[in-house]
């Protein structure tokens, strides 16, 4: 069973319900700066004094993606966004509004 927990307007755009099943549907037609994102991960991470492949060990990637994450050249999928935020301590709708 599904619970909503919060419903945000982010601008023009549909409200955002904070169900992590309906957040999967709805944040993945919302665009989001990934160069901005990606350098508050690593600023985050930097922050935590953890290495790259601690931090990307805990989330459950490759080194090498997360690199990719941290310099804005990948997007990351939902999974790997609700683990980086369960890691960072953070929700993750904050990675939509750098």
């Amino acid at each position: 069973m599904c619970f909503i927990t919060k419903v945000l307007k982010i601008g023009a755009v549909a409200p955002i319900i904070a169900c992590k099943n309906i957040l999967i549907l709805v944040m993945d037609l919302i665009k989001y700066n990934s160069i901005a994102v990606g350098a508050y991960i690593k600023h985050q991470r930097k922050i935590m004094k953890k290495s790259q492949e601690k931090f990307a060990e805990e989330i459950g990637i490759c080194t090498r993606h997360l690199r990719d994450i941290e310099a804005g050249k990948k997007h990351m999928s939902m999974d790997v966004g609700f683990n980086i935020a369960r890691v960072l301590c953070i929700k993750i709708e904050e990675f939509y509004f750098l």
